[in-house]
């Protein structure tokens, strides 16, 4: 089954608000889609933003998105880095 066929627009949608206030990572685990799938209904979203927005609202909305998300990871990281101190690669 196509994920067209999978998901409607509405929890779509959602997904896209979610993963941008919460970051991909977050959102995907949250909702139980794979990260990759809703990775591309953010990127498909923006797209369609581009060709209804100026160029720099977008970058501003964009960037404070990501810095979220970098900051979501970094925390992860650390969190690995801590619990798995005892195994040496």
């Amino acid at each position: 089954m196509s994920n067209a066929n999978k998901y409607d627009n509405s929890f779509i949608d959602n997904a896209v608000k979610l993963a941008r206030s919460k970051g991909c990572l977050a959102a995907s685990n949250e909702i139980k889609v794979p990260y990759e799938i809703l990775q591309g209904w953010v990127l498909t979203a923006f797209t369609e933003e581009v060709r209804h927005k100026s160029i720099d609202s977008l970058y501003v909305g964009e960037i404070t998105r990501l810095n979220k998300e970098i900051s979501t990871l970094i925390r992860l990281i650390k969190h690995l880095d801590r619990n798995n101190r005892h195994f040496v690669i």
